[in-house]
């Protein structure tokens, strides 16, 4: 496994150099600015995280989630060495072809970091055609159900957990699975909710891969996990849903319990040295 990551590294960055044992430092030239990052390999996976602009406070800020919700498909803001980054999951399965999947990363990446990405996903392959969406949905091992023409409900079987992820087909021929976190927003959530959801979120975001907790902005009923950019297969839609059903079970019922509890969301944010440092800053 490491050494198929390392020849897909190789294959799609300018330069990369070893960082520590499965992680390597890559650098690559978007528009005639460099990006560089590191690359960790995890089984199938390579989690490659570049900086953020932002500083690591956003992290416990409500605007963090916000942020996300307007990252291009499959990117989000997670806790890296030293501050924030930005971060995309690409598979590397031997049933893959790695180096599209790293290319359309980078440009993903890029255009994240405002460097704009349209020269790093040149060569990139096409997304997969759809036609066969309700066939592989049909396929997957988690219970999906249709829901009009180009949507289906899936059960995440989350413990104390009713609401199902919604599939949709997105224009890029994709998929995008999401996960409701609130039923329906109160008239208006504590700052300290805000913060100390922002604050779990944003910890859920760095350790699953795939989950990106977002809410649009002015619309706190929207808050979500999701998986965006999922390719319309069975075996990719296991991995979205999986991520998403382990990242309810992490924080969706702790994530209503702070919404709706000021007292609570005190206690934690309290209880957080991070959020306690960010306060007095």
């Amino acid at each position: 496994m490491r050494a198929r990551a390392a020849a897909a590294l190789a294959a799609a960055m300018d330069a990369v150099a070893p960082a520590r044992p499965d992680a390597w430092r890559f650098t690559t030239d978007v528009a005639g600015t460099p990006l560089a990052g590191e690359a960790v390999s995890d089984g199938d996976w390579l989690d490659l995280t570049v900086p953020a602009a932002e500083p690591r406070a956003v992290l416990q800020d409500w605007r963090a989630l916000e942020r996300n919700a307007a990252l291009p498909a499959g990117v989000r803001l997670v806790a890296a060495a030293g501050g924030v980054g930005l971060r995309v999951d690409v598979p590397i399965a031997a049933d893959v072809d790695a180096v599209p999947h790293l290319r359309a990363a980078v440009g993903a990446l890029a255009a994240a970091a405002g460097l704009g990405g349209a020269p790093a996903i040149a060569g990139a392959a096409a997304p997969p055609a759809t036609d066969a969406a309700p066939e592989r949905i049909a396929a997957m091992r988690f219970a999906a159900a249709p829901r009009g023409a180009d949507e289906w409900t899936v059960d995440l079987a989350v413990p104390d957990f009713a609401t199902r992820a919604v599939v949709r087909r997105a224009p890029d021929a994709t998929l995008a699975v999401a996960v409701a976190l609130v039923d329906e927003a109160p008239r208006a959530f504590s700052e300290a909710g805000r913060r100390a959801v922002a604050r779990l979120l944003g910890r859920v975001a760095t350790l699953v891969r795939l989950a990106r907790p977002a809410v649009d902005a002015g619309a706190p009923a929207s808050l979500r996990f999701e998986a965006l950019g999922v390719r319309a297969d069975a075996a990719a839609l296991d991995h979205a849903c999986g991520a998403l059903a382990a990242a309810c079970r992490l924080a969706a019922v702790e994530t209503t319990a702070l919404l709706v509890d000021d007292t609570l969301a005190r206690r934690f944010l309290a209880l957080d040295p991070a959020a306690a440092v960010a306060r007095a800053a």
